[in-house]
């Protein structure tokens, strides 16, 4: 399941990353201000999916001795805000 999250991540960052340059060069050429500000949004995607990426291998590496304390401790801390 992770591995076809990542690769569909993996396409989508390219993806947006051209259209992020195609509209920069695009906006720059001609002086349009709406396209440069379509590329810094199509920049924001990319970095939302970059940290997406992050994430992803975050969540499918083992967890170890402190991390398992510390998913413990999140939980209940969780439980603790729902209920108060």
């Amino acid at each position: 399941m992770a591995s076809a999250s990542r690769k569909t991540v993996l396409v989508a960052v390219a993806a947006n990353a051209t259209i992020a340059t195609v509209k920069g060069v695009a906006g720059t050429l001609s002086g349009s201000s709406a396209l440069l500000a379509e590329a810094a949004h199509s920049v924001a995607d990319t970095t939302n999916q970059l940290l997406l990426l992050v994430s992803i291998s975050s969540a499918s590496a083992s967890p170890t001795r402190s991390t398992r304390s510390a998913t413990a401790r999140s939980a209940s801390s969780g439980r603790c805000s729902r209920r108060c």
